[in-house]
């Protein structure tokens, strides 16, 4: 993940296969946290990563106005995202922001099926100064053989300017 300020801020975060297997998809799950700190910002998810997880939003906001954040998430070949997993994401930190209620569910995303599951979310700046904002998502990956949650967060700074 970057911070910068001004215009759009693309992070890309990558996670680590966790070793072992299981048996069926949707029989046995893994769980992995996120990467370690200065393990994403890279183009291409490195050999053996199972997913990709794609952060857009504006970093300068006038008061009043709205910040819309994208987080997506898909599956590196040979895995989907999983659309029977029961997705979450949570607005770890928005203070200064209107947000919606958290967690949000799958009911709530502007796309869920085994390419991509995205969450489009509108925070309305309340507050003038630089706001921190973090999300966190949890879901599901399956390939042919088993199936994997997975955790990813992603923490950027807005600079709110006045009306």
């Amino acid at each position: 993940m970057r911070q910068r300020r001004g215009g759009w801020t693309w992070g890309l975060a990558v996670a680590v296969v966790a070793a072992g297997a299981a048996g069926g998809c949707g029989k046995a799950k893994e769980s992995a946290g996120a990467p370690a700190p200065g393990a994403g910002a890279a183009a291409a998810p490195a050999e053996g990563q199972e997913f990709r997880i794609e952060a857009r939003h504006e970093d300068v906001v006038k008061v009043g106005g709205t910040v819309t954040a994208v987080l997506s998430a898909t599956g590196v070949a040979p895995w989907h995202v999983n659309v029977e997993y029961p997705v979450k994401l949570e607005i770890v930190e928005a203070a200064g922001f209107t947000a919606p209620a958290s967690p949000l569910r799958k009911d709530a995303a502007a796309k869920l099926d085994e390419t991509e599951l995205r969450f489009e979310v509108p925070l309305v700046a309340a507050e003038a100064g630089e706001r921190p904002v973090e999300l966190k998502l949890k879901f599901g990956l399956c390939n042919a053989d088993r199936c994997i949650t997975r955790e990813s967060a992603e923490r950027w700074t807005v600079v709110v300017g006045e009306e």
